[in-house]
């Protein structure tokens, strides 16, 4: 079982409570299912910004801006795709030893938040 999480458990914000709280709940979930349904492997993946079709719903030059600034304060410099999330998900479903794990693929979006928190 593969469950996908969110930045948002990591990175609240004000805009987006209810989001946060699903994303929040989605590790606790996966990992107190992995001992409650052993043998069912378990796996969490926590993508941060991907670019998908819910970000085309507001206008380009806005979309832009939040792509480009979100890059810029991630350690590798660009936001993720929808191939990013999925390559972990494969990690996840092709190893047999996946189990009660959880993999945040933020582009280093949690410690980048941690670092701004600490220089402002």
């Amino acid at each position: 079982m593969t469950l996908v999480s969110g930045f948002l458990s990591d990175q609240p914000s004000p805009c987006s409570v209810p989001q946060g709280a699903i994303h929040g709940a989605s590790e606790p979930l996966g990992l107190g299912s992995a001992q409650e349904r052993v043998p069912v492997r378990v796996y969490i993946v926590s993508p941060g910004l991907i670019v998908t079709p819910p970000w085309s719903d507001m206008g380009k030059a806005i979309r832009n801006v939040i792509y480009e600034r979100t890059a810029a304060r991630l350690p590798v410099w660009r936001i993720g795709h929808p191939e990013h999330p999925t390559r972990a998900i494969l990690v996840g479903v092709t190893s047999l030893l996946a189990t009660d794990s959880a993999v945040t693929g933020d582009g280093g979006g949690t410690v980048a938040q941690g670092a701004l928190r600490c220089h402002t």
